[in-house]
């Protein structure tokens, strides 16, 4: 495996969005702090890194796709890393 990406100040979830980039999907995480209003934050893949796409405020209805860190973590909670075939 390789780092990619880092996001230092994210909150859970991270969202692995069904729409793909370069034939990664996105991610979508919410980024606040500094008494800034939170926002959803997609991430596209470039080729090399996820960069900013898109940001938008968060409201009711979060964006589409799957959970993947959300809750309390811990060594028993998480998301499987399987290489891609």
């Amino acid at each position: 495996y390789t780092l990619v990406n880092e996001f230092p100040i994210s909150r859970p979830p991270v969202i692995l969005s069904p729409k793909q980039t370069r034939g990664w999907n996105d991610l979508v995480r919410i980024e606040s702090g500094g008494g800034a209003a939170p926002t959803y934050v997609r991430h596209a893949f470039d080729g090399k890194t996820y960069r900013v796409a898109e940001r938008v405020p968060v409201g009711e209805v979060p964006p589409e796709g799957r959970r993947l860190l959300a809750g309390e973590l811990g060594p028993k909670v998480g998301a499987p890393l399987m290489p891609r075939e």
